[in-house]
């Protein structure tokens, strides 16, 4: 009897997909907007994390197992404008005006993206796990 292997796209950590983002929007798509957010992502900080577990909270409640799946949802979840949303969760973290303003321009910023803009932010960061 053969056993046949199946594979399994995963989801990556929260803290690696920050990273992985950031990365791949200058790394990979390298477009103004993507380079925009790039260069305002450098300056962030408590703002990006808090943004990027609503992101993977997002991907992991769609299911996303691939780019595509990704691009798809991030369209979606920008298209309802979830700046109240990061301005709850920033606010009970404790973050002054200037970081949920920051924020704010952040989702401003995604909401412009393209679809093809999105997929080439989620390229690292779903991993092949099979048996």
């Amino acid at each position: 009897m053969t056993h046949k292997k199946t594979t399994e796209w995963k989801l990556c950590k929260w803290n690696v997909l920050g990273e992985a983002m950031h990365t791949a929007m200058r790394k990979v798509c390298d477009t103004p907007l993507t380079t925009v957010a790039y260069l305002l992502i450098s300056g962030l900080d408590m703002e990006w994390e808090v943004f990027v577990k609503m992101v993977h909270e997002r991907l992991s409640e769609e299911g996303c197992s691939t780019s595509g799946d990704a691009a798809d949802a991030m369209i979606d979840w920008f298209g309802s404008y979830p700046d109240e949303q990061i301005r709850e969760r920033l606010q009970r973290r404790g973050a002054d005006h200037r970081s949920v303003y920051r924020a704010a321009a952040l989702v401003l910023l995604f909401g412009a993206f393209s679809r093809d803009e999105w997929v080439c932010v989620f390229p690292y960061v779903f991993y092949e796990e099979g048996d």
